[in-house]
Parts: C-alpha cells; sequence; structure tokens
C-alpha cells in the first residue's frame, strides 16, 4: 500500500452567544478551564470541539449548563496544502 502526509487547513466560522464569552472570561472558571481568558481563545476551543471533534456545547467541560443552541457552527472549509508520499 502507498503511504500519504496530507497537510489541510480547516477554516470555521462559529456563532457563540454573548453570555458564554461573558461569563467564561471572568473569574475562577477560566483560571481553571484551559485558560480560556478571552473571547479568541474560547472561540479557538468551542471551534475545534465542535467543528472537528463533533461535540456539542453542553458536552464540553465548564459548559455542561450551557444550551447546545449558545454555540454553532456556520461554516467550515477545508484547504488541502500539501500532499507527499512517505512510503512505497
Amino acid at each position: 500500500m502507498a503511504r500519504f502526509e496530507v497537510r489541510i487547513t480547516v477554516t470555521v466560522e462559529i456563532e457563540i452567544a454573548d453570555a458564554v464569552l461573558a461569563r467564561h472570561q471572568d473569574g475562577p472558571w477560566a483560571a481553571h478551564f484551559y485558560g480560556l481568558n478571552t473571547p479568541e481563545l474560547i472561540a479557538e476551543h468551542l471551534a475545534y470541539n465542535l467543528a472537528i471533534k463533533g461535540r456539542d456545547l453542553s458536552d464540553l467541560d465548564g459548559f455542561a449548563d450551557r444550551t447546545d443552541n449558545e454555540a454553532r457552527v456556520i461554516n467550515v472549509e477545508y484547504d488541502y496544502d500539501d500532499t507527499r508520499r512517505v512510503g512505497r
């Protein structure tokens, strides 16, 4: 069998409720869970887990009390950056 290494860039557009961003930027939660203390870091964490891992918001640590419709993936785009043969 032939083996290939394929590099893919994923761009995720996500919508997050203001209440989720506001609550999770401040206080002990932000320091305890993953250092998520800015809207950008929260967006990265949620985009990865919702779009790439296929999880729901309420499945994630620190977000279990939130409703799933408070963060949703709007669009996902994939760009194939590089492909190279790595074996046989």
